[in-house]
């Protein structure tokens, strides 16, 4: 009997940490829809449609994904509902769902230090001595910290131009590092760049991936650093 009533439970807390984390369309309304990363898509998957004799069009795509992920939401809150306590008592709840869709103007963080006593005096590219950037070998302070999976997740946010907030209290963080690895710098830039990835061949012509602008630029005033 004991071993019964464990299997059940054990069978309930496996239903409803999967229920909770099945993908679903998270955030779905008109205005998202009309992401131009996901229209993008629905035209991608048009045109797959159509190469595989569907006659389908991004807005007739675009119509089911509205009708049915409107349905779906509907009916995955239904099966939800009963395990809301469970989820928030027990600290059961699983957040992360599977993305919808890529975002395909990905971006990258850009860090670099000044030691120039004025703020004005840094305003020259030549002024600033980067010390981050995604992926480089050569600018890779901090890197295990910053390309560490969860931090991507959060720098993956930055990119879709979300959470400010974070994006701030990283660069806070960054000055209190830097006052310690780099005592000599008065300043600490950050900024955010919009990758476009182009196609093989241009890419392999170019030999690295172009960036085609930047936002978010901020230059934080470097802490003293604490004996």
């Amino acid at each position: 009997m004991r071993d019964t009533i464990r299997n059940i439970l054990v069978s309930l807390h496996f239903f409803a940490v999967f229920a909770m984390s099945c993908p679903a369309p998270a955030g779905m309304n008109e205005k998202t829809l009309q992401d131009e990363h996901l229209q993008a898509n629905f035209r991608d998957w048009a045109a797959t449609a159509q190469e595989v004799g569907i006659d389908l069009t991004a807005e007739d795509i675009e119509d089911l994904s509205w009708t049915w992920g409107r349905r779906l939401l509907a009916v995955r809150k239904t099966v939800l509902a009963p395990f809301k306590p469970y989820y928030t008592y027990l600290g059961t709840r699983q957040s992360w769902q599977m993305f919808g869709y890529l975002n395909r103007s990905p971006g990258r963080i850009e860090v670099a230090t000044c030691d120039e006593v004025q703020k004005k005096l840094c305003t020259d590219n030549h002024a600033w001595e980067w010390r981050f950037i995604m992926a480089s070998d050569e600018a890779d302070w901090l890197r295990d910290t910053i390309e560490q999976e969860r931090m991507r997740a959060i720098v993956s946010s930055f990119a879709w131009k979300k959470s400010k907030s974070r994006y701030n209290s990283l660069g806070n963080w960054l000055a209190k590092q830097a006052a310690r690895d780099f005592p000599e710098a008065r300043y600490l830039r950050t900024r955010m760049g919009t990758l476009l990835i182009p196609e093989p061949d241009r890419l392999s012509e170019l030999g690295e991936v172009p960036v085609g602008g930047w936002y978010w630029e901020r230059t934080i005033r470097i802490p003293e650093a604490t004996p």
